[in-house]
């Protein structure tokens, strides 16, 4: 994989092992789709949006951001492209490379420093999964679907979550940019723990919302 990847500034952090739909409308984000397409490695690094503008303008990204892989492209017939991305590895940017038309940058891997060290912290691995799958249970529930596992190997475990809980944008680069597995698993059980309660009202009220406007439930009361 070459250091020099094309960068794209969004407001949204994406996570190792997270897919997001994206939409490229503005004609060098096209150009830049059909390149990739055409040298048979679609991939491209997203950033969380520091400073500028994401449409038309010039933009600054955060220095870490995660290599995402171009999995489903679309064409429309405005010639506009929808694509579906999985985050695959964090990079960390050493130097801007080019900035017109897209940013390139040159970028370094982002590794955790302590993956050796996780028999130390096992029963905060042991509670995130219960934790995290109760609140994947939840979201099944609430939208009739099955229910996700979480990955065995916890470094996966914790970026599966992280890519699923409503995490602010500041709180989901601080674990995007920590290089401490045990630091990221920890903050991600304490927003659990402190937001379960809050997380479990908000999904039982979209599986109601979902159920009266099937049909299935009772309307609530005015």
């Amino acid at each position: 994989m070459p250091r020099n990847i094309p960068v794209v500034p969004l407001r949204t952090v994406l996570m190792p092992l997270m897919m997001v739909p994206l939409h490229f409308f503005e004609e060098r984000y096209k150009r830049l789709v059909e390149e990739l397409l055409d040298t048979g490695e679609p991939f491209l690094g997203i950033a969380l949006l520091r400073s500028g503008e994401e449409v038309e303008g010039p933009a600054v990204p955060y220095s870490v951001g995660t290599l995402a892989q171009l999995l489903r492209i679309s064409r429309l017939p405005n010639g506009d492209y929808l694509v579906h991305a999985l985050g695959e590895r964090r990079f960390q940017i050493r130097r801007i490379v080019a900035e017109t038309p897209v940013i390139v940058a040159d970028v370094e891997w982002l590794e955790d420093g302590d993956l050796e060290e996780v028999e130390e912290y096992r029963e905060t691995i042991e509670e995130l999964r219960a934790l995290g799958s109760r609140y994947l249970r939840w979201i099944a529930e609430a939208w009739e679907v099955p229910m996700e596992e979480l990955p065995e190997e916890p470094a996966a475990m914790g970026w599966f979550l992280a890519g699923r809980l409503p995490l602010t944008l500041a709180q989901g680069q601080a674990l995007l940019e920590s290089t401490s597995l045990r630091q990221r698993l920890e903050a991600l059980l304490h927003f659990l723990q402190r937001s379960e309660a809050q997380l479990e009202e908000n999904i039982a009220l979209i599986g109601r919302i979902r159920r009266v406007r099937k049909g299935n439930g009772k309307p609530f009361p005015a």
